[in-house]
């Protein structure tokens, strides 16, 4: 591979940002049409984000587990080991589906209570997190198809489908909730049909580019490496949560429905487009990593850290000024 300028990894950190941007775009949708409901239904939806993160802690064990592996097989020109790592990580994908649906809807009335919830409001999330959960397939394959496209140097496409997904999320939410008469639940059957309707696109792309076969979706030891190297960003992510289900436990929730429902327009508002970018540029960087070090070219991994840092430090500030 050829040595990185700053302007290569823009190049391909803006497309990579873009489709974190748009990825966590559904909040903000969600958030907007929601507000004709009522305001439990705006508190509802807010709360129930720091649930939906807490089950993308669980579903990104796959990507962040099977991504560096398919880098490094892409720079070492080895399909076969990427075959392997990407069908391991989608042999983990209908156990956890499975999982997160089973848990989702037969504790969804306990976890809004747990987030401090009452009354209607806790009768909303528990709507809008029982509907996310029947639903959730799409949600848990759509990190692993974009991370895998991304991992083997491709950004544009996931950054594509993303925006065609938004579009259409954004046309279909207003009537699954008012048209359709769903309420809360039509926004998030919303956006796992949308997600589907998208990622299986992208997930028929990259299975036709990687020469996938049933054959290659199979568990046993790479499955354990796969979820072994993804386990420390599940558990960081999920001491991230837990730490805000505590502040709405305990501080957010017994100041009112009000509050609960501006800390989560807050929270879309601001949180939901910074983090994508930190992420963003960290999956495009992590993608460059992979295949150096896959090509057996460490300098140029360490290189491009060392470019990364100025770009992730402006971020950061640009994000605490705003």
């Amino acid at each position: 591979m050829q040595e990185l300028t700053t302007r290569d990894l823009m190049k391909f950190a803006v497309p990579s940002i873009l489709f974190a941007v748009l990825t966590h775009g559904y909040r903000s949708v969600d958030q907007f049409w929601i507000q004709g409901v009522s305001t439990e239904a705006q508190a509802a939806l807010g709360a129930s984000a720091f649930v939906i993160i807490l089950y993308a802690a669980v579903i990104v064990i796959l990507s962040a587990g099977a991504s560096p592996l398919i880098a490094r097989a892409t720079g070492a020109n080895d399909p076969v080991a990427l075959r392997r790592s990407l069908g391991a990580g989608l042999s983990g994908v209908l156990g956890i589906t499975v999982l997160l649906m089973v848990v989702g809807v037969s504790s969804a009335d306990l976890v809004a209570s747990t987030l401090g919830l009452q009354g209607e409001t806790a009768e909303e999330c528990a709507k809008y997190l029982r509907m996310l959960s029947w639903t959730i397939f799409p949600l848990v394959l759509v990190p692993l198809v974009d991370q895998a496209f991304i991992a083997m140097g491709n950004a544009k496409l996931p950054m594509k489908l993303h925006a065609y997904s938004l579009a259409l999320n954004i046309g279909l939410t207003p009537f699954f909730i008012y048209d359709a008469n769903m309420g809360i639940a039509g926004a998030a059957l919303a956006s796992n049909l949308t997600r589907a309707a998208t990622t299986f696109v992208g997930f028929a792309i990259l299975w036709r580019q990687t020469g996938m076969q049933l054959s290659d979706i199979r568990g046993g030891q790479e499955l354990r490496r796969v979820l072994r190297i993804g386990l420390p960003v599940t558990v960081s992510v999920m001491a991230y949560t837990l730490v805000y289900w505590a502040i709405l436990k305990t501080s957010v929730s017994p100041l009112g429905k009000e509050v609960n429902a501006a800390l989560g327009i807050g929270f879309s508002a601001l949180e939901g487009i910074a983090w994508p970018c930190f992420h963003g540029l960290s999956l495009a960087v992590s993608s460059f990593v992979g295949r150096y070090l896959g090509a057996n070219e460490e300098a140029k991994a360490k290189d491009v850290v060392r470019k990364a840092l100025p770009l992730a430090t402006g971020l950061g500030l640009t994000a605490a000024l705003v």
